[in-house]
């Protein structure tokens, strides 16, 4: 189970952090039971250390949370561009695609 995502996480492996992020995003229950409460601040903080890794569906999944706040310190998007962080305070009224593009350009 979700003992095997943390020992890949902790060896490197961005997938794993990603799917961590998207777990604790979305929380996990089985049949009825919640195994894995949701907590937007742990699963911004897996995004992140994939994002970290170019992982682009990391990045796709960690936008949201920050433009929104949930749970974090600052609505900001965060993008990797050609392996280069930008970042970029953004209105929590934004569009956020249109936030990341103006930051990529």
């Amino acid at each position: 189970g979700l003992e095997w995502y943390f020992k890949a996480a902790e060896r490197g492996d961005d997938a794993s952090m990603n799917n961590l992020g998207i777990i604790y995003s979305e929380g996990v229950e089985i049949d009825g039971v919640e195994v894995v409460a949701i907590n937007k601040v742990e699963a911004a903080k897996w995004f992140q250390k994939a994002a970290e890794f170019n992982n682009a569906a990391a990045m796709y999944n960690l936008t949201p949370i920050l433009w929104r706040g949930d749970g974090v310190e600052a609505a900001k998007a965060v993008v990797h561009a050609g392996g280069k962080r930008i970042e970029r305070e953004c209105e929590k009224s934004d569009d956020v695609w249109r936030c990341e593009q103006e930051a990529i350009a």
